[in-house]
């Protein structure tokens, strides 16, 4: 109210600023029931536009009473529930562009017990909305049961002792480096499944909760064969001087027959006789084989045949199984001693 035109101005103060005026205000009414101003439109200031997050921003009215004295006020027109003073606007979130690092891992297939030159392939993507700057780092941390034999990638300064690799290209956002190879070997006694994990890290990025990679490998039990060929060749496959059927130690006994009978390659010939026993103490031909316990994966048969000669007349027809347990087979034909003449042989076979 007042006894005369006035006129006043808006301003603003951000943070603990000067106060700058926003808008200049015209009180058009002397009476004393006053009247309402017109919206202010503050989009165009500049200093209003995008203030930061937690900023505080202050506004006030100035008056300048006109006419012969008189005190004017900002209230309420017409006693309303409306607010006396009410300063609208639209906040715009903040846009900010940075990079943002995520790794992938994958690999084929499950792994054995043994294997050798297995690999993992590891990539690195910017996710964000800008392009990385500075050192991107990956480092692969393998699990007990794998070792690491070697890694690799298209412009990556790779550390193969300690499975690093750096680059500081830039990537944009959106885009993808080169994929990372990591070689492992898998020890004979390797857990039954292992998490191999890689991280990556730098390039100027904000956000790290998106920077790891587990990846979860199945690890295949080797077959006893197997595993007997790796601890004492070196190697699970079934080939070359550790085949079934070779012979490395060139004294007449197979890969297969030692490891049925437990026997250490190389070893004296004579050994086998301590393993595979035949007697007559009850009467007939016994046979008496000393087993590998680990050795679940082989057949034992004990044949007998009456015609050495005919190397189709070998049979079990007359063998009687004495007992077979993981470490014992004992076996007997069952015709006297006092017949015609009988013969005893072991065979030993495997899937």
């Amino acid at each position: 109210s007042g006894s005369g035109p006035a006129s006043g101005v808006l301003q603003y103060q951000i943070g603990t600023g000067t106060f700058t005026d926003a808008a200049a205000l015209s009180y058009t009414s002397t009476s004393s029931s006053g009247s309402s101003l017109t919206a202010i439109d503050l989009s165009g200031i500049g200093a209003l536009q995008n203030v930061a997050a937690g900023t505080t921003v202050t506004f006030r009215i100035v008056n300048f009473s006109g006419g012969s004295g008189g005190t004017w006020y900002v209230y309420d027109v017409g006693a309303s529930t409306a607010a006396d003073l009410g300063i609208t606007g639209s906040v715009a979130p903040v846009v900010t562009t940075s990079p943002d690092l995520t790794i992938s891992k994958s690999h084929a297939g499950n792994f054995t017990q043994g294997d050798t030159g297995r690999t993992y392939m590891l990539t690195v993507a910017n996710v964000g909305t800008a392009a990385t700057n500075g050192t991107v780092t990956v480092t692969d941390t393998l699990p007990a049961g794998l070792t690491g034999t070697g890694m690799s990638g298209s412009g990556w300064n790779v550390n193969p002792g300690t499975l690093t690799a750096t680059r500081t290209d830039a990537i944009a956002a959106g885009g993808a480096y080169p994929p990372l190879s990591v070689t492992v070997n898998v020890a004979a006694n390797a857990a039954a499944s292992l998490n191999n994990i890689a991280t990556a890290s730098g390039g100027g990025e904000t956000n790290t909760t998106n920077n790891t990679a587990t990846d979860v490998t199945t690890i295949a039990a080797l077959a006893p064969a197997d595993s007997w060929r790796l601890q004492w060749f070196g190697t699970a496959s079934n080939t070359g001087a550790a085949a079934d059927t070779a012979i490395p130690a060139s004294d007449s006994l197979p890969n297969l027959l030692k490891y049925a009978l437990n026997l250490t390659p190389p070893h004296s010939p004579a050994t086998i006789s301590n393993v595979v026993i035949a007697d007559t103490a009850a009467g007939v031909l016994r046979l008496t084989v000393t087993k590998n316990p680990a050795a679940t994966d082989v057949t034992y048969t004990v044949e007998g045949t009456s015609n050495l000669a005919d190397p189709n007349s070998w049979s079990t027809t007359s063998i009687v199984i004495d007992q077979d347990t993981s470490t014992i087979l004992q076996a007997h034909d069952n015709s006297p001693t006092t017949n015609s003449p009988h013969f005893l042989r072991l065979k030993v076979s495997r899937p």
